[in-house]
């Protein structure tokens, strides 16, 4: 028997209100290694994607994390990787090596029809990563934030 993973809570139209604000959708502890295995399970995805560096495009498959977190250390230099899931687009910037965050407008689901999207990339976060996945209201700190969704194992 394996495990699968699902989304727990299911759709709410209050979650997805525009209050102005983003929501995030977090992978929990990261770090490099989470990183890495995020670029690759994006290059072998079927998902549009967009990569920049400082605002020109690059191709994400000769992009090395470890190189970037390591020189951003010392320099200032931005990185951004969208990737599109149904009609839902959900930006990531290289801020932190210690946090994976994709950002979303919460008005592209507020109407429930697109949910779907969320779910499927929550769900494929979660099994790229290795890692339980959040959604939450954006914010700076997810450790004493609600949230509103998550991924979870279940028995399948």
């Amino acid at each position: 028997m394996t495990d699968r993973v699902e989304v727990s809570g299911g759709f709410r139209q209050e979650d997805f209100e525009a209050d102005g604000s983003l929501r995030d959708v977090c992978v929990l502890e990261a770090g490099l290694p989470v990183w890495e295995r995020l670029v690759r399970a994006v290059v072998e995805s079927s998902w549009e994607h967009q990569f920049e560096v400082d605002g020109e495009p690059r191709p994400l498959e000769e992009f090395s994390v470890s190189e970037f977190f390591a020189s951003a250390e010392d320099q200032d230099v931005s990185a951004r990787l969208a990737v599109r899931v149904g009609e839902v687009w959900f930006d990531c910037f290289f801020s932190d090596v210690e946090e994976v965050e994709f950002s979303f407008d919460p008005a592209e689901i507020a109407d429930g029809e697109r949910f779907g999207s969320l779910e499927r990339f929550m769900v494929w976060l979660a099994g790229a990563c290795d890692r339980r996945v959040v959604m939450t209201v954006e914010t700076t700190r997810h450790d004493d934030i609600p949230v509103l969704l998550e991924t979870r194992k279940v028995d399948g």
